[in-house]
């Protein structure tokens, strides 16, 4: 575990894998301030604790990167940070992704690979900014969720090496798709949308 410079005398800034942006900090008198966090950076950490309440008090962050740690669940909490844009938990012994997602939210990443998830619950619609979803090496079974295609901003989505079975259509022909990953699956059906011509003719006009 790297733990450089965390809960000594220097800010935290200077804390091994946090990143500050001192233009986002109010204070007039800034001289010597701490900046805010704006970005964790933390994979491979030996992280093995839920986060504290007092993580909500980040209220600037954008980025939380805690890939390859033994987190165990995603924290409801996270989903009530209104300026998280990206949140990385891929490998890290997740078994279920919360279904109270408040809609006042903003997260546009959500990278889960590699954890344990059997079921997409449908409170994920709540995260209606949300651009790209990874999903790839866990353990999803059953059809892929008809109400995914309700996600009008999803821009990237990777299923593959799961147990998912029925058809892919209602997925593949949505308008703002343009990359979708779903090999080493079950799923069938007829394409009749292509993503890359739709770009072509928006991109024409």
């Amino acid at each position: 575990r790297n733990n450089t410079n965390w809960m000594t005398n220097v800010t935290v800034c200077e804390w091994y894998g946090l990143t500050c942006d001192y233009d986002d900090y109010d204070d007039d008198d800034n001289e010597g301030n701490n900046g805010m966090v704006t970005e964790i950076h933390l994979p491979n950490n030996r992280i093995r604790r839920d986060l504290p309440n007092e993580f909500t008090l980040l209220t600037k962050l954008r980025y939380l990167g805690l890939a390859d740690n033994s987190l165990g669940k995603i924290d409801p909490l996270l989903f009530e940070m209104t300026n998280l844009d990206v949140i990385d938990f891929d490998n890290n012994g997740i078994k279920e992704i919360p279904n109270n997602i408040p809609r006042r939210n903003r997260l546009k990443e959500l990278y889960l690979a590699e954890n344990r998830i059997s079921v997409i619950p449908s409170g994920i619609v709540a995260l209606q900014k949300l651009e790209v979803l990874w999903l790839w090496k866990n353990s999803l079974v059953g059809t892929l969720p008809s109400f995914l295609a309700g996600m009008s901003r999803l821009v990237e989505l990777d299923i593959e090496d799961n147990y998912l079975s029925g058809d892919l259509w209602p997925i593949a022909e949505m308008n703002s798709m343009k990359r979708l990953m779903a090999h080493d699956n079950i799923l069938g059906g007829e394409i009749t949308y292509d993503p890359y011509e739709n770009n072509n003719n928006n991109n024409n006009n």
